[in-house]
């Protein structure tokens, strides 16, 4: 197994905060909540990816959305692109 490639199983506050492209006090604010999923480890605060990976999918999958019908979609794509680069295709009239 490459070390390089090998996504680490637990993730630091800073690292979160990248994947999530969010600020750390926001990772803060969540964690303490109990939104985010967050293992202890002694006083260290770590982020498992796979929780994370969950979370986000649940995040987009929310029901209590005022979208609608294919209103709803497209908002899940514009997640979706934001979130890993996809884009959607042009509107047609």
């Amino acid at each position: 197994m490459n070390s390089e490639t090998t996504q680490p199983l637990l993730l630091t506050v800073a690292q979160t905060s990248k994947v999530l492209n969010l600020g750390r006090t926001k990772i803060y604010e969540l964690m303490k909540r109990g939104e985010l999923p967050a293992v202890h480890v002694g006083k260290a605060v770590r982020f498992s990816y796979a929780a994370l990976q969950q979370w986000v999918e649940q995040q987009t999958s929310k029901d209590d959305s005022p979208f609608t019908g294919e209103q709803s979609l497209a908002k899940g794509q514009v997640m979706r692109e934001q979130t890993v680069g996809w884009s959607l295709p042009p509107e047609s009239e």
